[in-house]
């Protein structure tokens, strides 16, 4: 028996609500047995391995896909962790390969840092960020944007350092 917690998240934070479970040799999940917030307990059995299996509270599981399979949309994953101090870990996901940038702006919409500009495979692609300008000098305690440029697209999000 193997038992996780997912917290929710309380002003400016954003924790991961993804689980994973380390199975070893076996073949399928036997069961699976949520506790929601407001007390209903919603079950699901004989679930496959090696899938991302999203749970709606209400709702019979959904997106029943295979960990590696390539992603259909490009997508900029929020950082974790956010806030954050000494690092934080940037994904973002491409459905073909590109030339890729991803730079920080401050609050006043200025370049602080370009973390990658690259050309990339299809796939999901992780990187992290230690909280330093394009000189290496430690920025200080705020909120900053970063966006990733891929193409012709163009997807944005925030994070907090805090020191």
């Amino acid at each position: 028996m193997i038992y996780r917690q997912v917290n929710g998240t309380a002003g400016m934070s954003l924790s991961s609500r993804v689980i994973h479970f380390g199975l070893g040799r076996e073949g399928l999940v036997d069961s699976l047995v949520l506790y929601w917030p407001n007390g209903r307990i919603q079950r699901a059995n004989s679930l496959p391995i090696n899938r991302r299996i999203e749970f709606v509270e209400g709702l019979e599981p959904t997106a029943v896909r295979e960990v590696n399979a390539l992603p259909d949309a490009m997508q900029l994953l929020p950082n974790y962790p956010n806030p954050f101090n000494a690092e934080t870990r940037i994904a973002f996901t491409l459905p073909q390969p590109t030339r890729v940038r991803i730079v920080v702006y401050n609050a006043l919409g200025q370049s602080v840092r370009t973390l990658l500009s690259s050309d990339m495979a299809v796939g999901r692609h992780e990187l992290t960020w230690d909280g330093r300008n394009d000189r290496g000098i430690g920025l200080a305690s705020g909120v900053y944007f970063y966006r990733l440029y891929a193409k012709d697209r163009v997807r944005s999000s925030s994070l907090v350092l805090l020191r």
